[in-house]
């Protein structure tokens, strides 16, 4: 078992409150801040205080609508349903800090012992089916040969063995690390994303909203334990002639519930 080290992640905060004197100029300016995270201005809710406020003006006793309505009502991006408590959780699509196919690789080059670079079409054809990169599991090298790795600072590697490549025609000529993930930029993404996430619960029929409540928080030393465990893993959706990554990252349950 690993021992991972706590990690400390700049506290990112997503709500204003307003006291009785502050002015519209104000008000003004924390509307801006919510639009740039996508949520506009809503003149009814933002007379509200907190987001608790508006849950018990504005949606509780309510029925039951999507999840885009409840975000926009309590004006946060991050709220989630209990009744997913059970199902299959995307965690974030979090791209790697470094691909060997990326223009810029240093941390790559100096595991690898020097420059490696292709393109990321090759890329797709030595480590993937030909079309999709299959990205493998924590510890278990997969039959492209590949295996994800976590090291002492608990950053995440992909490293690539040719011994261990089950292929008739092998992707690579020798053993190399082929992509790198960051600790200290994954422990802020999950931050950003999860330090401030707000559970919203369901009558028994599922018909209307009855209570919220703060989430458990979903840290990077709880993304690597599940990891570990099994229960996270990497749902690559990176495939040929497409820029976008598409590095899903999934768990089992609902962390930020059943954490």
């Amino acid at each position: 078992m690993r021992c991972f080290h706590s990690v400390r992640a700049t506290v990112f905060i997503h709500f204003f409150k307003y006291h009785a004197v502050c002015t519209e100029l104000f008000k003004e300016s924390c509307h801006k801040k919510l639009s740039h995270y996508g949520w506009h201005k809503n003149t009814d809710t933002m007379k509200c205080d907190t987001i608790f406020e508006l849950f018990a003006k504005y949606v509780c006793n309510k029925s039951v609508q999507d999840v885009e309505w409840l975000r926009k009502t309590l004006n946060t991006p991050y709220v989630r349903l209990e009744s997913s408590k059970h199902t299959q959780f995307n965690i974030g699509d979090f791209g790697a800090t470094e691909y060997i196919f990326n223009n810029s690789h240093a941390v790559l080059d100096n595991v690898n012992g020097g420059a490696v670079h292709m393109e990321r079409n090759d890329f797709l054809r030595a480590f993937g089916d030909g079309t999709k990169w299959l990205a493998p599991a924590f510890n278990v090298w997969n039959a492209y040969g590949q295996s994800l790795c976590i090291d002492k600072d608990n950053n995440m590697y992909v490293q690539y063995c040719v011994h261990k490549d089950t292929r008739n025609n092998r992707g690579f000529t020798r053993d190399v690390v082929i992509a790198y993930w960051d600790a200290q930029k994954m422990a802020a993404k999950l931050a950003k994303k999860y330090d401030t996430m707000y559970i919203v619960s369901m009558d028994d029929s599922h018909s209307v909203y009855v209570s919220m409540r703060k989430g458990k928080p979903f840290t990077y030393v709880d993304f690597l334990k599940g990891i570990v465990t099994g229960h996270v893993y990497l749902d690559s959706g990176m495939v040929l002639n497409n820029p976008r990554y598409h590095s899903h990252w999934r768990c089992t349950h609902n962390p930020i519930i059943s954490i």
